[in-house]
């Protein structure tokens, strides 16, 4: 399977979400290496 974390970034798509959540997933994430936007590319790339 592609790697599409890492591919290049040609559209964007825009959420809104609680302050405090995002906050939480930050950290979350952070302490893997993931920045909330490479999460979130992983998440919809295992579809």
């Amino acid at each position: 399977m592609e790697n599409i974390v890492s591919s290049a970034k040609t559209d964007m798509f825009r959420i809104q979400i609680n302050p405090v959540l995002r906050k939480q997933l930050e950290d979350v994430y952070g302490k893997n290496g993931l920045t909330l936007t490479d999460a979130v590319n992983v998440f919809f790339s295992s579809l």
